[in-house]
């Protein structure tokens, strides 16, 4: 999600003036584990160095999230109904 994020900043996404989006943004890094993946540094390690956690740019990223996983509700579902989750389907 990140990596999509970054790639729309840079192809001219626009963010607005926030000072804490900004220092949570600074504050996401990362580095390439002993097998060569791409992996975001611990949210634990941003929380100290930010002192709060980053929702903000947490949010942000999320909005690149693209698989959208269906849930399996119990049998009965709510109120009595199935798993019909059509809302979710494209």
């Amino acid at each position: 999600m990140y990596t999509d994020f970054k790639k729309w900043q840079q192809d001219g996404g626009a963010l607005p003036p926030d000072e804490s989006l900004k220092e949570e943004l600074l504050a996401v890094d990362y580095f390439y584990t002993a097998s060569e993946k791409m992996q975001l540094v611990l949210k634990k390690t941003i929380k100290e160095l930010l002192g709060r956690s980053p929702d903000r740019a947490d949010a942000c990223a999320f909005n690149f999230y693209e698989q959208v996983r269906r849930s399996t509700m119990p049998p009965g579902g709510v109120m009595g109904r199935s798993n019909d989750w059509g809302i979710f389907e494209y």
